[in-house]
């Protein structure tokens, strides 16, 4: 996510183009369903807001997004296309340090359930022998 909304910036900064062009030529591989259904929705006359909900909404669960990343991602496309190019920089900057953020604290969270299952898995494994004896 945080790669996309570089580009994102980068294409609002040196592109002058509207948004749909914008999410369009994206080719993030791991966007895919959230940019095309975006993109789809825009071209049934939707607002971008709405679009952009909507897609966030239905997106799969393999993505394994929680119910905070989705609302973040959400907020996100809501803020999208509502300002001056300044504006729109500004709020790309905001939002990759918020997912920033998002990614440094669940790596915290899975360092600590690593070792919590490793424990598990080696006292579960003495048990084991300690029955079998």
């Amino acid at each position: 996510m945080i790669t996309f909304i570089s580009n994102l910036q980068t294409q609002i900064r040196y592109s002058s183009d509207v948004l749909t062009n914008i999410l369009s030529r994206e080719h993030s591989r791991i966007l895919e369903p959230l940019l095309s259904n975006t993109v789809v929705h825009l071209g049934d006359g939707t607002t971008f807001a709405r679009a952009w909900g909507d897609s966030v909404s239905n997106l799969p669960t393999y993505f394994g997004l929680n119910k905070d990343d989705k609302s973040l991602l959400a907020d996100f496309g809501n803020g999208l296309g509502v300002s001056d190019v300044d504006g729109q920089l500004s709020h790309c900057e905001m939002y990759k340090q918020l997912f920033s953020d998002r990614l440094s604290q669940m790596k915290q969270d899975n360092d600590k359930k690593v070792k919590l299952y490793r424990c598990l898995g080696v006292f579960s494994g003495m048990a084991l022998a300690l029955l079998i004896i």
